[in-house]
């Protein structure tokens, strides 16, 4: 792998990582009362957002144009069952069983390795008391 593309690689890594921090911080209320109260994504900001992710898949994974299709369909999916779910450790580990069920579908056997290994490396690990306070 050339310089450039380990490059584009961590830039991208830090890229993800910060569109999940945000997105965490966005659907996290700060008051657990302020939960009902909570904005939901429009059409438009989750289609922005699975834009975004699938730009990154595409540089980082090499996907074909039918690939990069799917993946975009996949994550606006996911995105949407998040938006519309109430936000528990259940409820988005089988929106993201889904998710990566669709993708394994879709990849190739090292691509979706690759997928599966940036994944488990940007998303927030959060102590027990926290997942507890969240259901």
């Amino acid at each position: 792998m050339s310089t450039s593309a380990i490059s584009r690689f961590v830039a991208g890594l830090l890229l993800i990582s910060g569109f999940v921090v945000s997105s965490a911080a966005a659907s996290e209320p700060s008051n657990p009362v302020e939960s009902a109260s909570l904005t939901r994504l429009s059409a438009a900001e989750i289609s922005g957002r699975a834009m975004h992710l699938t730009a990154y898949f595409t540089q980082v994974l090499d996907l074909k144009a039918g690939q990069k299709r799917a993946v975009y369909r996949a994550t606006v999916q996911r995105l949407a069952h998040l938006n519309q779910l109430k936000r528990t450790p259940e409820n988005d580990e089988n929106v993201n069983r889904e998710y990566f069920s669709e993708l394994s579908q879709v990849l190739t056997a090292g691509q979706y390795s690759a997928f599966t290994w940036m994944w488990t490396g940007m998303q927030p690990v959060l102590p027990a008391s926290a997942l507890s306070q969240r259901q």
